[in-house]
């Protein structure tokens, strides 16, 4: 059975598009800009996922000189406390044990840090370049924070604080849905670090940066559906 594979090439490229999309229809707006953020990442996160795939071929040869050294010492400190021979006093007998299995116990856990090493070093990667992407789906939220539907037959006044509405129903419409499409390719990019890489703690800060994109998603859907209410009202189709 053929394991389902995410392009991540075909990723960069629709979001290049929306990118095209936004910068003509939006032009100069925080929107675009950030989509012009997004899609540097996405291409980041190619590079970076193929890096994470990849083995660490100097680190793994530098890992593996070490652990021989490590073997070659408790060898040779073993020799030594058998050549002491059952002539030596029981004290530096056990004494010697004693000191052998400390340099054993010491051996293992070293082996152990340094056999995760490879793990731990691409792990602390993905989960920055996750919490980054958490920070962008915040932005994305920032510049659609404002931009609420007005209904013209509901009585209404601004105040001088007021955010400028420059926008009609359907030009916020397609704002608002490009926003949608920007968290959504957003959470696909995190899905970038988890495909070849089942690190556990990476996959809960990705499930993270999905659940926090699906909750601010609800909110831009909330308005678009009252956009196309007032649409629908007015006549302007969807």
């Amino acid at each position: 059975m053929l394991r389902p594979k995410l392009d991540l090439h075909d990723i960069v490229i629709t979001i290049d598009q929306l990118h095209s999309r936004v910068s003509e229809r939006f032009p100069n707006s925080n929107l675009a800009t950030v989509c012009k953020t997004t899609a540097r990442m996405a291409q980041e996160a190619v590079e970076r996922a193929d890096w994470i795939r990849r083995p660490l071929i100097p680190l793994r040869i530098s890992v593996a000189l070490i652990l021989v050294l490590f073997m070659s010492l408790a060898v040779f400190s073993f020799r030594g406390l058998t050549m002491m021979g059952t002539d030596a006093p029981a004290q530096e007998l056990i004494q010697g044990f004693e000191a052998l299995l400390s340099s054993f116990v010491f051996l293992g856990v070293a082996a152990l840090f340094l056999v995760t090493l490879e793990s731990r070093i691409k792990r602390n990667r993905a989960v920055r370049a996750l919490y980054d992407l958490r920070v962008l789906a915040h932005i994305v939220d920032m510049t659609q924070l404002t931009k609420d539907p007005i209904d013209p037959s509901v009585p209404h006044s601004d105040t001088q604080s007021s955010p400028a509405r420059e926008m009609g129903s359907y030009e916020l419409s397609r704002y608002l849905d490009y926003c949608s499409e920007l968290l959504a390719l957003i959470a696909k990019i995190g899905a970038i670090y988890v495909h070849d890489f089942h690190d556990q703690q990476v996959l809960q800060t990705a499930d993270g940066l999905q659940r926090l994109i699906d909750g601010l998603s609800q909110k831009i859907w909330h308005k678009m559906a009252i956009v196309h209410r007032i649409l629908a009202a007015e006549g302007g189709g969807g």
